[in-house]
């Protein structure tokens, strides 16, 4: 095989309009999202890329995705917008965010992820000794929210179920086709905040803006539970209250009504005493 040979058979069979083991088709038949569907990859201009003869990509994928949270709607609209910079022979970057649109807060909230492939040395300098993948992913919020802690120990702990599941998926898919191999797979949620992410190779270096940083929780899956009844318990208290304020309103307008009808009263009776004091005379 040649040197390229990895990392371009990783992006022809995962990464490609076509590929045979696309991003699309693990979302559909084994994460179980519905209404797939990716647009073509677009080339970008990108003159630092170009000079090494690398490549910037970006495309969308929509899907709609099944919620497993205790409160709120049983499914969401959802959008993955990536840019894939393929530096091969040495190895490629897929940079995604991931927003939804129907569950609570949406808009407080996405998660950015990058996977890292690397094509490994077959021990005589060749870069055709399979490919290894690094995923580091982290929730972002661009807006404040009272749940940020929950949203983000929920949305962590579904993106590694998701990466962890993709990671299984995708090595047996390449460790059974012919002339490639996965040598390891590794996910993080430590997505790091410096201008410069990667280097790949001896001269190429993809450049990322530096973003806000956020205290990244780890999350066991023995915390889920009490996540859940918080959740339940702050949905239930919500409710209570807005049960309360339509009471109180409730009791201020009956309190209007029985002042009015106390002064009501006593204009008739003042009226029927005035009556009896004419007819007396």
């Amino acid at each position: 095989m040649s040197s390229t040979g990895s990392v371009q058979q990783f992006f022809i069979a995962c990464i490609a309009d076509d590929a045979r083991y696309s991003i699309s088709q693990y979302q559909a038949t084994e994460v179980g999202d519905k209404e797939v569907v990716a647009s073509p990859w677009m080339c970008v201009s990108d003159d630092h890329l170009a000079s090494n003869n690398f490549e910037k990509l970006e495309r969308s994928i929509n899907f709609i995705h099944k919620v497993t949270a205790p409160v709120g709607p049983s499914k969401t609209r959802a959008t993955k917008k990536q840019i894939c910079y393929d530096c091969s022979p040495f190895g490629l970057i897929l940079q995604t965010k991931t927003h939804v649109f129907d569950v609570t807060n949406a808009d407080c909230f996405y998660v950015e992820d990058r996977l890292l492939v690397e094509a490994v040395s077959d021990g005589d300098n060749n870069l055709s000794g399979g490919i290894t993948m690094t995923v580091r992913f982290q929730v972002k919020f661009i807006k404040g929210t009272i749940w940020k802690n929950i949203i983000e120990k929920m949305a962590k702990a579904e993106s590694t179920q998701w990466f962890q599941g993709y990671a299984r998926w995708i090595t047996n898919a390449m460790n059974k086709q012919g002339g490639m191999k996965v040598v390891s797979c590794d996910s993080t949620d430590d997505l790091p905040q410096s201008s410069t992410l990667e280097q790949i190779g001896p001269s190429a270096k993809i450049e990322f803006n530096n973003e806000k940083s956020f205290t990244v929780l780890s999350f066991k899956a023995e915390s889920f539970f009490p996540i859940i009844a918080l959740v339940v318990f702050a949905f239930f208290m919500q409710r209570l209250i807005c049960e309360v304020q339509v009471l109180s309103r409730s009791m201020i307008s009956l309190n209007q009504q029985m002042k009015s009808l106390e002064q009501l009263l006593k204009s008739v009776l003042a009226e029927k005493s005035l009556r009896v004091q004419n007819c007396s005379d």
